[in-house]
Order: structure tokens, then sequence, then C-alpha cells
């Protein structure tokens, strides 16, 4: 893999029959360190002004993804583990769980997958099952 990369993300979210998807992509870079990948990159916060840099460690059967700007968060996605942590927004944070029921990872010398599908609490109630895909690939030039 290049240092170079492209990034897409898609997320989507289904609660009683609705499902709401977003999707991001961004430019960043990649470096592996002690067997561990890791993809910097920055982009808009969606409903507030400002940026938000992420960093997500990648290995094999969990994914930690942190950001860090007008919003902030830590969150985990390890299969069959639970992690709180608290969503902080420019309006205050809340508390949320996140609870990993499937997760893989695949890469190749150019590209990276990850898919995990999660279930997505607050206040010990469920607000949504969701799915998050990442997708990174070598910038090519």
């Amino acid at each position: 893999m290049t240092k170079e990369i492209f990034i897409k993300i898609t997320g989507s979210q289904a609660l009683d029959g609705d499902v709401g998807t977003v999707e991001t992509s961004a430019s960043g870079e990649y470096y592996k360190k002690d067997g561990k990948h890791y993809i910097v990159f920055a982009e808009a916060a969606e409903g507030f002004s400002g940026t938000v840099k992420n960093l997500i460690r990648l290995e094999e059967g969990r994914m930690e993804i942190t950001k860090r700007g007008s919003v902030a968060v830590k969150m985990i996605f390890e299969r069959d583990k639970k992690f709180k942590s608290v969503y902080q927004t420019p309006y205050g944070g809340f508390p949320i769980e996140i609870e990993t029921k499937m997760f893989t990872l695949r890469e190749t010398e150019t590209r990276i997958g990850v898919m995990a599908d999660y279930v997505l609490k607050a206040d010990q109630g469920r607000l949504a099952d969701c799915r998050i895909r990442l997708e990174v690939r070598a910038k090519k030039g």
C-alpha cells in the first residue's frame, strides 16, 4: 500500500424499517507499524462547522476509529464485544454503546476492505442496527 490513499466510508442505519445511508470520501495517508494499519484523514463535520481529524487503526479482528475536532469520539469494533464511549458535539456529549455483531477485514497490496455490523445504543436503548463499510485503496500517481 502506498502512503497516499483514497478512503471511502459508507454507513447505514436501520430502525423500524427505515434505512439511512451516509457516505464520505477523502484522500489520506496510510502507514503500517507493528502489524497494524493506520489511516489518517480529515473530513468536514456533517451538521457542524469545522473539520474532524480521523485516525483509523486496523488489526486482525478489530477496528478503532478516533475522531477529533468539532465532533470527538473513540469507537471500537470487535466481533461479539461491546464498547462504551461518549460522542462529543459542540452542543455537549452523549454516551453511546457499540455492540459489534460481525467484523471482516480483507487486504491486498493495494486495497483494504472492512465491514462491521453493529447495534448502536444510547441510555441502554437501541438506536439502530448499523453497518459500516470502509474501502481504502492506494492512490495512483
